[in-house]
């Protein structure tokens, strides 16, 4: 019976010991059959492709920034500042806080704006 292959591809041939001296050829067929009439589904086709990779990629984006999010914050909240601060709530300007020594605050420069 005719299947309609277009091509072969056979492999050299081996064997093995276990194989008693036989030896072996793979092939692959191959069927290439000319493409369908395009009935004018393609084009939703595609868009509908499109826009189910870009939901994929959408998701994927949101779960890699929610699992970095949960490492980071772990890892912020178990690091200190060089310099314990207080922003004036005010005029969001920058203050040392007063339980630190002076000469740890002085070495900051005054026009340092550190904003929240």
């Amino acid at each position: 019976t005719d299947l309609g292959f277009t091509g072969l591809s056979p492999t050299n041939p081996f064997s093995t010991p276990e194989m008693g001296g036989q030896s072996v050829v793979l092939c692959m067929f191959w069927q290439w059959r000319p493409a369908p009439p395009d009935n004018g589904n393609a084009k939703a086709a595609k868009a509908e492709s499109k826009r189910v990779i870009m939901d994929l990629v959408r998701q994927a984006d949101e779960n890699a920034a929610a699992m970095a999010k949960g490492m980071s914050d772990t890892l912020w909240g178990n690091t200190p500042t060089p310099i314990p601060h207080i922003v004036n709530a005010s005029t969001g300007e920058w203050v040392p806080d007063e339980n630190w020594p002076s000469w740890m605050t002085t070495t900051m420069p005054a026009t340092m704006n550190m904003t929240f």
